[in-house]
């Protein structure tokens, strides 16, 4: 969404250059300003008046269940106010995400909690110095989630599946 606010296709489309080959920026434009307009259409087909409001409407869905899953106690309910933490801070409302993350038991572990933990009760001035490293933190849990899924899927050959799925000739 953000690389479509903030790409000019049309500008690159016209662009003169005679650069070919795979890193052709413009075949990759034209791709993208394709898919988006076809993601668009579909989107607003479904009564969507963009991307933001798509987005918007599968945030509020998540924290939706966030909140479900909350009310069920222990670990369940750890992990749910973590990602409601994790979901509220990404959204820029500092407050959100630390009255979530308060609410976490204290068996609750992970390497970016540990990171986030010593800034909940502190003041203004002493976060400014945390918010770079509880980015990175979340960032980097992220980053290692996407990695566990590549690899479950590579296990149980999900990917090879899916490639098989895709390549069966259309009857």
């Amino acid at each position: 969404m953000f690389l479509l606010d903030a790409v000019d296709f049309d500008e690159i489309l016209a662009s003169s250059d005679r650069k070919t080959g795979a890193f052709d920026y413009r075949a990759k434009a034209f791709v993208l300003k394709n898919v988006a307009a076809a993601t668009l259409e579909s989107l607003r087909r479904r009564g969507y008046a963009g991307f933001k409001d798509a987005l918007s409407a599968y945030e509020s869905a998540a924290l939706s269940i966030y909140r479900f899953l909350a009310e069920m106690g222990g670990d369940v309910s750890d992990k749910a106010l973590f990602f409601t933490g994790a979901s509220r801070w990404e959204a820029g409302d500092v407050e959100g995400a630390f009255a979530a993350w308060r609410r976490i038991g204290p068996a609750f572990k992970t390497l970016a909690f540990r990171v986030i933990k010593p800034y909940l009760g502190s003041n203004t001035k002493f976060l400014e110095k945390g918010v770079t490293r509880i980015d990175n933190a979340l960032f980097s849990e992220s980053a290692s989630g996407n990695n566990d899924l590549l690899k479950r899927q590579l296990r149980f050959h999900k990917w090879a599946n899916r490639v098989a799925a895709w390549k069966k000739p259309e009857k």
